[in-house]
């Protein structure tokens, strides 16, 4: 009897030591778009380890409509026939990953479920995205909206003291918010600013008790329409 018990809390352990090697950071898994226009979704992969990991990308379901294809990506894009695409993360890095849309002429919309794991290991982290096509006089407003904000990235990267992240807002008058996040994804930066007219911002980031290592950023922008248009970033702070 205490061998059995022993034998299940190895496997229960050795499943969990799989799932904390890495971490999806889904950026967006809602997109929203015009007929024929590409609608790319995605986030990054982060790599908890100290060794270089092998991470596994797995197009389980494609439920779209016929006249629709879709794409993985990850570092490069793979063909519409591709269900599987592979890459490697170096120690405590990430890497980016997308799956794009490629929809038709008529509003409709679709959804894809990906998996992500190490090769040859049981552990797996499933994710759904999806994407909406509406009607032209509906998204012409959200692509308006859109168009007027940039994110310019920031300089310098890596940095020991201090970045500064830009941003161009051609648009009218909205509140900003910026959030920085470790590749654990813990919160560790927010910041809001009102009232940013037109024109290019700077907001200068100090790493005054950040540890070494890689972070994402998030610059989102409300304006007075109740549009949200979102951005991110990746630096890397050096002491």
């Amino acid at each position: 009897m205490k061998k059995n018990v022993l034998l299940i809390i190895i496997l229960f352990n050795s499943a969990m030591a799989g799932a904390q090697d890495f971490h999806v950071m889904v950026e967006d898994s809602l997109g929203e778009g015009v007929p024929s226009e590409e609608i790319a979704l995605g986030g990054y992969i982060v790599n908890l380890t100290a060794n270089e990991l092998n991470i596994l990308i797995t197009r389980v379901t494609n439920d779209i409509p016929a006249g629709w294809t879709t794409s993985l990506c990850l570092d490069v894009c793979a063909a519409p026939w591709i269900n599987e695409v592979s890459g490697s993360i170096p120690p405590n890095d990430s890497l980016e990953f997308s799956i794009h849309f490629f929809p038709d002429d008529v509003p409709a919309t679709g959804q894809v479920r990906l998996d992500f794991n190490i090769p040859r290991d049981t552990v797996v982290v499933s994710q759904i995205f999806r994407a909406k096509t509406l009607a032209t006089d509906v998204t012409d407003r959200d692509a308006t909206s859109a168009a007027s904000f940039q994110l310019l990235g920031n300089y310098p990267n890596p940095f020991n003291e201090s970045t500064i992240i830009k941003f161009r807002n051609t648009g009218e008058m909205v509140s900003a918010e910026l959030t920085v996040y470790s590749l654990t994804g813990k919160l560790v930066l927010r910041e809001k600013m009102n009232s940013v007219v037109g024109g290019e911002h700077m907001v200068r980031l100090n790493g005054d008790g950040l540890p070494s290592g890689t972070y994402l950023y998030r610059l989102r922008l409300d304006a007075a329409d109740s549009k949200t248009t979102t951005d991110y970033g990746k630096f890397m702070f050096l002491k």
